[in-house]
């Protein structure tokens, strides 16, 4: 299954309301999985999708039919696009350091902020009401602050292949539990201990 098939999936996943039933009302993936959850987004993934693969095997539009085309298509990404404004608000971070302030009630979080196209970022602070945040983790930052560990779904570190700092997500191949990029789909042997994945139902 190609990278884009392997999202596809999950967002339509996540768009069905049995996976988030037990969820919090205010959960980020409530939002997220509103984004293909009517036949006008979907439809419109549906006709992106298609002419994503018509280029790549060689089918592309008649020149006569360009000028529809392209309007179509652009109202389909506009369509998208706002649908997926919500995710401007949220952030991808990783925690570096927590100093728990016993008296205040308080932790004071160092963390990176992982977003444009280099993983050198500045480390910037926050404070949060809870000890209970893992060094090294990575978490969702939704609109509020409200933090999600992402562990062991999406884990940041050094690419032991290209030596790059680098998220991975869990992927089998040939019945191997690897974890794979998302930037370079560089892939390598997870680890022995595979407790957490059995808690979090990855296998």
């Amino acid at each position: 299954m190609s990278f884009t098939a392997q999202w596809t999936s999950v967002l339509l996943e996540i768009a069905g309301r049995k996976k988030r039933r037990t969820l919090a009302p205010d959960h980020p993936l409530h939002e997220l999985g509103s984004l293909l959850a009517d036949r006008a987004a979907e439809s419109a993934r549906k006709r992106l999708a298609g002419r994503r693969n018509d280029e790549s095997h060689l089918r592309p539009v008649d020149p006569v039919d360009l000028p529809n085309a392209l309007r179509e298509s652009f109202d389909d990404l506009s369509l998208l696009a706002g649908r997926a404004r919500f995710l401007a608000d949220w952030g991808l971070i990783e925690i570096t350091s927590v100093l728990w302030d016993s008296f205040c009630g308080t932790a004071s979080l160092s963390y990176r902020r992982l977003s444009g196209d280099h993983p050198v970022v500045p480390t910037s602070t926050m404070m949060h009401p809870s000890s209970a945040v893992e060094t090294g983790s990575l978490y969702l930052a939704d609109r509020d602050h409200r933090l999600y560990l992402l562990r062991p779904f999406l884990i940041g570190q050094i690419c032991p292949k290209c030596r790059s700092w680098s998220t991975f997500h869990m992927d089998k191949v040939n019945r191997q539990l690897v974890l794979k990029s998302l930037e370079h789909g560089h892939c390598f042997p997870f680890g022995t201990d595979t407790s957490t994945l059995q808690q979090a139902a990855l296998l």
